[in-house]
């Protein structure tokens, strides 16, 4: 049916980042496909063994956390070395390749992404890929480390459904135009909140640093 590439662009090297959380969910939805499956996670390095398998996929799944309304530097770097890597090969002339993206972020609201998804589209005009759409998903923080809370149930189906319209997209070939989707758990916001408030004295208290120093602004010119 189709070769497609994934690329995990998390600067988390080791598979417990919340971009191969939402892979590996993804990778359930397409058990029942004759997609040829194959994925990465990239780091500072070398990539050009990687750029070669991209042009000859016929669909590349970027995901990555939201990094300052950005996408990380690292994979930054890595979609500077693949435009460069197509322009010496002249691979433009015929590309036909589609992306997709799923980008995830520590606020509650998924279209607190939209920016990075931008940059994503942008990057596919610019090098001749066909740019399908996004999924931005909110509270990443909360979706990955809860992975015993399947992503069916009622507070994540949001997300469960957004991957299962990229499924379709991908399956039935679908050129129309479709906008990114934006999702958040259903949950009141405060408590996320709450429980992100917790999680940040722990993982403070964890490094030996006291609650008045998590508000320490030790740059601030004093006046």
């Amino acid at each position: 049916m189709g070769k497609v590439y994934i690329i995990n662009g998390s600067p988390k090297i080791k598979k417990d980042n919340n971009s191969q959380y939402f892979i590996d969910e993804f990778l359930k939805l397409l058990e029942d496909t004759n997609l040829q499956i194959e994925q990465t996670i990239i780091s500072r390095g070398y990539y050009e063994d990687i750029y070669p398998k991209l042009m000859e996929s016929d669909i590349i799944i970027f995901t990555a956390p939201l990094y300052v309304d950005s996408i990380p530097s690292h994979l930054l770097s890595f979609m500077i070395g693949l435009e460069r890597y197509i322009k010496q090969s002249r691979a433009s002339e015929d590309i036909s390749t589609k992306v997709y993206a799923i980008f995830n972020c520590g606020f509650f609201e998924g279209y607190q992404n939209r920016i990075a998804l931008d940059i994503m589209r942008n990057f596919c005009h610019k090098v001749g890929f066909t740019w399908r759409f996004g999924i931005g998903i909110g509270a990443g923080e909360f979706m990955g480390p809860s992975k015993n809370i399947p992503l069916k149930s009622k507070g994540k189906e949001d997300t469960f459904n957004a991957l299962l319209e990229l499924k379709k997209d991908i399956v039935n070939n679908s050129l129309d135009i479709k906008n990114n989707i934006y999702t958040s758990p259903k949950m009141p916001r405060f408590i996320f909140q709450l429980a992100g408030n917790i999680g940040w004295i722990k993982q403070a208290k964890s490094n030996r640093v006291s609650i008045r120093g998590i508000y320490a602004k030790p740059y601030v010119k004093k006046l």
